[in-house]
């Protein structure tokens, strides 16, 4: 009898509980830490940022009038790139200066927009959005959706 009873002694626990108990304290959850990006790589297809408008830097003032929006024909030394660094037009490696007519369609709307209010001699770099260059279109080597940035010198208007 004295055997019984130890083992139902021993055995309480498992079948009842030990009376109230609070639940077992829960293990700290290990913290979500954001893992770096991977690098980029310098891939000529691969746009690194997108701007969002088109904005301008004035990197030489040049002389003379501004560049309205009645000019009927520009010309200037430009080199475009895509921001990853892949350039895409340079006229100085051509050998000759770009010649356009504004509102004709000859450029990307957003080079027409960034060069009003030049002055001849000055440089500016344009950075283009998407919207405002060759949107969804690949063109060469330039992807679709691509930000255009280009360093523009106006040599001359009319």
């Amino acid at each position: 009898m004295r055997s019984g009873f130890l083992l139902m002694l021993a055995c309480w626990p498992l079948f009842f509980g030990c009376g109230e108990s609070s639940p077992p304290p829960e293990k700290p959850r290990p913290e979500k830490v954001a893992l770096p990006e991977p690098p980029i790589e310098e891939d000529d297809t691969v746009p690194l940022f997108h701007a969002r408008h088109l904005s301008t830097k004035e990197l030489k003032v040049g002389t003379g009038d501004p560049v309205g929006e009645n000019a009927v024909e520009l010309v200037v030394q430009l080199k475009g790139r895509l921001t990853g660094g892949h350039v895409f037009k340079d006229t100085r490696q051509e050998g000759r200066p770009l010649t356009f007519r504004p509102g004709r369609g000859e450029v990307v709307v957003g080079l027409e927009r960034g060069v009003r209010g030049m002055r001849v001699g000055g440089k500016r770099e344009v950075v283009v959005p998407p919207e405002l260059g060759f949107r969804e279109k690949k063109v060469g080597r330039v992807p679709p959706f691509s930000t255009l940035v280009y360093e523009v010198e106006l040599i001359r208007f009319k």
